[in-house]
């Protein structure tokens, strides 16, 4: 049976039981939810929840599985969407649109662009577009310029404050009726992404910011990030993000451990069965200036 949620977005039963119950955690969030992975295997491992749509990552890595995945998935490839990355160099849109057309011949028909300069990489095909949170969407007139794009759905700026995200949401019911609007609301994005990739720059260990922050510094695809160690989480405030008329909400865990054990923490704190460690909040609580 799934878990009670009030209109705050709590659960019922807050304490944690004295030992873990075998088998999976039911879940039920307040409203659609996706999950983003930059693993397939995620995919084939049982897990204890089921999201309302997968999210994966369009490299080199994950494409190359395309036929393992649609055999897997089988009639589950409609709820798949394929993510183009934020940043795409000149040199790569040669192979990034081979890959594309080989998805959508794969009968893969969801697609998320990074930047808003992608949309034209789907004029003409029969696709259902949306937009991740580089956009970076901060009022209702990006919204609309991007429904006029062609999206379907897309996530509002990840550095919105509680206010401003209910300003663009109530701006938008008049300007951008019919696009749907989410917020990825769990995971660990990166500080900042860059292709300069200094001498003396020390990848996957802890730094710490001036406010005690720690960070972790990667080089992937010949790209550096700098991502948070602990990930940022909105879930104590699915209730009121569904008030303020959200679509859906997206949980990712790229960037973070994804054992067993961390996806049954995981379905915990999605499920507020139990008392959790607190996270940061981001901007959202804030004020953005």
């Amino acid at each position: 049976m799934p878990l009670s949620v009030d209109k705050s977005g709590r659960v019922d039963g807050r304490t944690r039981p004295t030992q873990r119950k075998t088998g999976p955690v039911k879940v039920k969030l307040p409203l659609e939810w996706w999950l983003k992975t930059d693993s397939f295997k995620l995919l084939q491992d049982r897990l204890p929840f089921t999201p309302d749509r997968f999210l994966l990552p369009l490299d080199k890595a994950t494409v190359s599985q395309v036929g393992q995945i649609k055999r897997y998935m089988g009639q589950g490839i409609r709820n798949i969407t394929w993510c183009l990355p934020p940043l795409l160099f000149e040199s790569e849109l040669a192979q990034v649109q081979k890959q594309l057309t080989v998805l959508m011949r794969s009968g893969f028909k969801s697609f998320q662009i990074g930047h808003i300069s992608q949309a034209w990489m789907f004029r003409g095909e029969r696709v259902h577009l949306s937009c991740d949170y580089t956009i970076n969407l901060m009022n209702s007139q990006a919204v609309a310029a991007v429904e006029h794009l062609g999206a379907e759905a897309a996530q509002l700026s990840i550095e919105s404050d509680r206010q401003l995200l209910a300003d663009v949401i109530k701006g938008s019911r008049l300007t951008s009726r019919h696009i749907r609007k989410g917020l990825t609301v769990y995971g660990a994005p990166s500080l900042f992404t860059a292709r300069l990739a200094a001498r003396h720059f020390q990848y996957d260990r802890v730094l710490l910011s001036p406010k005690g922050e720690s960070f972790t510094m990667q080089r992937k695809d010949g790209l550096v990030r700098t991502v948070p160690c602990r990930p940022f989480s909105l879930l104590p405030y699915l209730g009121e993000i569904r008030d303020m008329g959200l679509d859906y909400v997206l949980v990712d865990l790229c960037n973070l451990p994804t054992s067993q054990q961390d996806m049954l923490a995981l379905a915990e704190r999605l499920g507020g069965v139990a008392r959790v460690a607190k996270l940061p909040t981001f901007n959202y609580l804030g004020t953005l200036e």
